[in-house]
């Protein structure tokens, strides 16, 4: 994928576009942005960029030559990318020790070596003293890619010694192009997925992969029964629908329950919508006729459960226990679900 081919980040690719063709590239860049906005995405285009063999500095790489189809194939021997736990979701030390030996290893192309470091934002104090080393001395031609959901929330010392590239949401008519014409969903569908996600295109492919477009009555019982007179399902119900629907490991079970929550969140804005009596044509889900069930709750206390889920998504962030996040988040939702 090339910088041409990406929705959004204009000004990004625009600076990344000036660094390569002035030839300034930096030794380190920290693109930080909301999950699934195209940090990795990103990261790959500019390797692409660097390792092309057609292209001249600044030009969108051509695609076709034998670096391109490499990157392409996620098979270039000089791009790495440090495995992270598979139980934690996050790098350890060893991981780090590992790229510290590859980053001085020559480059087997001889374009220069690109490492791609996610999720930065998580990482243990042992691991950012390691990481800090390369950071400091970086060998001629290695370029390491840092990714974080939360700039405030990496170290100092990491921020210090990188470029920060931000990343902000994709404009939703760009989102909604690429909805219907890449993954083929209605006009409906591409609306009511752009607007959920939040301008992040992999939150949308995530949400198809997980399964969500089967599970919206599923979803809609947990957030909405509780408030509308309905028979609601427990916010721990999530874990249930997570093993149908997620992967194998727990790293993949975690992800697939943060963009749950964020389906939630989607849900709840309805709720607030209905609570506080804004204009029911902005409703995504729910009709202004489907609180005829019983009592809206206090537009106070939507506000407080919203705030609760935007804590647990930074709890499951942080990479704690996803079972204790959904059972402490299940008691908010009852004690907050009284009318008004």
């Amino acid at each position: 994928m090339s910088f041409d081919t990406i929705i959004g980040h204009t000004r990004a690719k625009k600076f990344l576009t000036e660094a390569t063709r002035n030839q300034r590239v930096s030794h380190a860049y920290l693109f930080h942005g909301p999950m699934g906005v195209g940090k990795r995405t990103l990261s790959r285009a500019l390797a692409r960029n660097l390792f092309c063999s057609t292209n001249q500095p600044g030009e969108n790489s051509c695609g076709h030559c034998a670096n391109c189809l490499k990157v392409d194939s996620h098979n270039h021997p000089d791009i790495s990318i440090p495995k992270e736990d598979p139980e934690k979701g996050i790098l350890n030390i060893a991981a780090i020790r590992e790229l510290q030996e590859e980053v001085h290893k020559t480059s087997v192309e001889g374009r220069g070596k690109v490492f791609l470091v996610r999720h930065v934002h998580r990482l243990r104090e042992d691991t950012v003293n390691a990481l800090l080393k390369t950071l400091e001395e970086p060998p001629p031609g290695s370029i390491l890619i840092l990714t974080a959901t939360d700039l405030l929330m990496v170290k100092d010392t990491i921020r210090s010694r990188c470029q920060a590239v931000k990343l902000g949401p994709v404009p939703l008519n760009d989102l909604r192009t690429f909805l219907e014409q890449d993954q083929e969903l209605s006009a409906h569908q591409s609306e009511l997925l752009s607007r959920i996600c939040g301008g992040s295109p992999g939150a949308c492919v995530a949400f198809l992969k997980g399964g969500f477009l089967n599970q919206l009555t599923d979803h809609e019982a947990i957030w909405l029964g509780p408030f509308l007179g309905q028979k609601g399902t427990a916010v721990s119900h999530l874990l249930n629908l997570a093993k149908e629907a997620a992967g194998s490991t727990p790293s993949e079970t975690r992800m697939w329950i943060q963009t749950a929550l964020h389906l939630g969140l989607s849900f709840l804005r309805d709720l607030l919508i209905l609570s506080d009596g804004i204009d029911p044509s902005q409703l995504r889900h729910v009709t202004s006729e489907a609180c005829s069930g019983g009592g809206l709750p206090a537009a106070a206390n939507v506000i407080d459960l919203i705030e609760e889920v935007l804590f647990a998504c930074g709890e499951l962030d942080r990479n704690l226990n996803p079972a204790v996040i959904l059972a402490d988040l299940e008691v908010r939702v009852r004690s907050l679900a009284v009318p008004a």
